[in-house]
C-alpha cells in the first residue's frame, strides 16, 4: 500500500512546477456585489463577457463592476450578487468551500463590509485559506488584505469610486503572472486619478498602501504592497511584497493539494515514506519552479522538522535522553507529518543603485 501512487504524485509534481507562471496569470477574481432587483442575486461564474446572459439580468451597476473586472483578462470571474433574497451570511457561508484568489466588494455598505472583514479573518486566520481581499481604505494589517487608497479614478473615460475599482484591482492581480509585479503596472485606458500621496510616497507604501503614481505620462502602481506592516523576526518586510505572498501561497496550495488528493488516508506513515514525499518536493516540485518562482539553489528545501519529532516523542514518553538524533526523526508520529523548510522567492527588480565615477 505504501508506495503505490508515488509515480502519479511526481508527474503532479512536476506538472504544477512546471505550470506555476501559466496559473498565476489565470488566476481566479470573485466578486461580492450588493444587489438591488430578486431576480439578479445568486451566484455566478463568467469565463468571459460571452457567458453574460443575453436577457437583461443584472442592473446597470452590477453589470458595470462585471465588465470592469473582465478588463483585467482573469482566466474566471465569480460573482456573488447578494441581498434579501440571497443574504450575505449565506453566501459567506458558501464561499467557504468555493475556490477563488482574489476578491473585491465593489459597492458593499459599511456594516457589510465590518461583516465580511471578520469573516475574511476568520478564513485566513484560523483556517489558513490563501484567499487575498482587495478592500479600499481598509488598513488590516494583514498580508491578505490590499488596501486600495486611491478615492477615485477615470477608467476608459467612466468616472470609478476608490471602493468601485477594486473589482478591476482584484481581477488584475488575478490575472498578473508570478515573472513580475505589481509595481509600475499601469494601464492605457486610465487617463485620471487623485494623487493623495505625491508630497510623501515614501510614507503611503510604509503604511501598507496600494495607490498610484504619475510620471508625467502614465498613472502607475507606485509600489505593490499589501497592508502588512508591522514586522516580527518570524515576518519580515517580505511578507509586505504581494509578489512574494502570491508566490508562497501559490506553493503551499499546490503542496497542500498534492496532500490531499494523493497521501490523506492512502499511504503510510512510515519514516521511507516521508521521505519520499520530502524528496518529491525538493527534487521534483522546486526544481521544477527554479529561475522562475524560487532562486536557482540549493536552499529550497523542507525537511523532517526534528523539534516537532522531539516533542511528540517527549509526549509519548519515550526516553528521547537515551536517543540518536536520527531515531528521533524516525519516531512513530502517528498520523502526523511534521516538516519544516526554507525556501528563497524571486522578487522583480525594482530598486536601482548605481554609482559613476568619473576620471
Amino acid at each position: 500500500m505504501g508506495t503505490m501512487g508515488l509515480p502519479k504524485i511526481k508527474i503532479t509534481f512536476e506538472s504544477m512546477g512546471l505550470t506555476a507562471i501559466q496559473r498565476s496569470e489565470r488566476g481566479i477574481v470573485l466578486l461580492l456585489i450588493k444587489g438591488t432587483k430578486p431576480e439578479e442575486q445568486g451566484s455566478y461564474k463568467f469565463t468571459s463577457l460571452f457567458d453574460l446572459p443575453e436577457k437583461k439580468t443584472f442592473s446597470d451597476d452590477v453589470l458595470k463592476y462585471i465588465k470592469l473586472a473582465f478588463e483585467a483578462g482573469p482566466r474566471k470571474v465569480l460573482v456573488e450578487v447578494y441581498g434579501e433574497k440571497n443574504p450575505l451570511t449565506d453566501v459567506t457561508n458558501k464561499l467557504k468551500l468555493v475556490k477563488f484568489n482574489y476578491y473585491a466588494t465593489p459597492n458593499a455598505s459599511a456594516e457589510d463590509l465590518k461583516a465580511i472583514q471578520s469573516w475574511h479573518e476568520k478564513e485566513t486566520k484560523e483556517k489558513d485559506r490563501t484567499i487575498k481581499y482587495v478592500a479600499f481604505n481598509f488598513a488590516a494589517d494583514s498580508e491578505t488584505v490590499i488596501n486600495w487608497a486611491v478615492p477615485s479614478v477615470t477608467y476608459d473615460g467612466q468616472k470609478y469610486t476608490g471602493q468601485e475599482f477594486t473589482a478591476l484591482i482584484a481581477a488584475q492581480l488575478a490575472a498578473l503572472p508570478l515573472t513580475r509585479s505589481f509595481t509600475y503596472f499601469s494601464w492605457p485606458l486610465l487617463t485620471d486619478a487623485e494623487l493623495l500621496f505625491a508630497e510623501d510616497e515614501d510614507k503611503a507604501v510604509n503604511e501598507g498602501k496600494l495607490f498610484l503614481t504619475f510620471d508625467g505620462e502614465d498613472y502607475k502602481i507606485a509600489r505593490g504592497v499589501n497592508s502588512f506592516v508591522t514586522t516580527s523576526a518570524n515576518k519580515g518586510e517580505d511578507f509586505s511584497k504581494i509578489k512574494i505572498v502570491e508566490a508562497m501561497h501559490l506553493i503551499k496550495d499546490d503542496i497542500r493539494e498534492t496532500w490531499n488528493n494523493h497521501y490523506v488516508g492512502k499511504i503510510l506513515n512510515t519514516y521511507a515514506n516521508k521521505q519520499q514525499f520530502i524528496a518529491l518536493i525538493n527534487r521534483v516540485y522546486f526544481a521544477e519552479l527554479k529561475n522562475s518562482v524560487l532562486e536557482d539553489t540549493d536552499k529550497n528545501r523542507v525537511d523532517i522538522d526534528f523539534e516537532a519529532c522531539y516533542r511528540y516523542a517527549v509526549k509519548r514518553g519515550a526516553k528521547v535522553d537515551e536517543m540518536t538524533d536520527q531515531q528521533i526523526k524516525e519516531f512513530n508520529t502517528g498520523a502526523n507529518v511534521f516538516l519544516n523548510g526554507r525556501i528563497s522567492i524571486l522578487d522583480a527588480m525594482e530598486d536601482l543603485y548605481i554609482n559613476f565615477w568619473n576620471e
